[in-house]
C-alpha cells in the first residue's frame, strides 16, 4: 500500500475521529508518528497504537484475524500499546461509526487471543460483539469505545 492508502479510507477516517475525541479529552494525538502510516501516539509516547481493518464482505468465517508486525516494535519503545481493529460492515471505503465498529485490543487482551503469535485474532459473536475465550469464559474486548483508545491499562 502507498501513501495515499493512508490519506483517505476507513483508517484515515477513523484516526480523524480519534483526534477529535482527543481534543475533547485535551489530550495529545499524533496521526501516524511511525513508519506505518496506520499509527498513532497519544499524550507523547504513553500510548502507541495501530489501526487495522476487515471487512465483513471479505471473511468467509466468525473471526477478526490480523498480523501484529508493527506491535512488537510500539511494545519495546511505548510502555503501552493497543490495536484498533475496524470492522467494516459498509461497501463503501470508509469509517462510520454509524454502520462499522472499532474493536479494541490491549496489551492484557494480546496474549490471550487464540491463533499463533504472528496473526492471532478474536471471535465475532454478532455485529458490535467481539470476544475470545480466556479460563473457559468468553472475555468481550471493548468495541466502539473511546474511554478503552485513550485509557491506560
Amino acid at each position: 500500500m502507498g501513501l495515499d492508502d493512508f490519506q483517505q479510507g476507513p483508517i484515515s477516517d477513523w484516526l480523524d475521529l480519534a483526534e477529535a475525541e482527543a481534543k475533547t479529552r485535551e489530550m495529545k494525538f499524533e496521526k501516524n508518528p511511525l513508519t506505518s502510516k496506520a499509527t498513532f501516539l497519544i499524550n507523547g509516547d504513553e500510548i502507541g497504537g495501530k489501526v487495522r481493518t476487515s471487512k465483513a464482505t471479505d471473511r468467509n468465517h466468525p473471526r477478526i484475524w490480523h498480523e501484529y508486525d508493527d506491535e512488537p516494535f510500539l511494545t519495546r519503545t511505548h510502555p503501552n500499546v493497543i490495536t484498533v481493529a475496524l470492522d467494516l460492515n459498509d461497501q463503501t471505503d470508509t469509517f462510520t461509526l454509524s454502520t462499522d465498529h472499532f474493536i479494541v485490543v490491549g496489551d492484557s487482551d494480546r496474549p490471550h487471543l487464540p491463533g499463533s503469535e504472528d496473526k492471532p485474532y478474536f471471535y465475532i459473536e454478532k455485529q458490535g460483539k467481539y470476544y475470545y475465550n480466556k479460563y473457559g469464559q468468553r472475555k468481550y474486548l471493548p468495541t466502539d469505545s473511546w474511554d478503552a483508545v485513550f485509557q491506560v491499562e
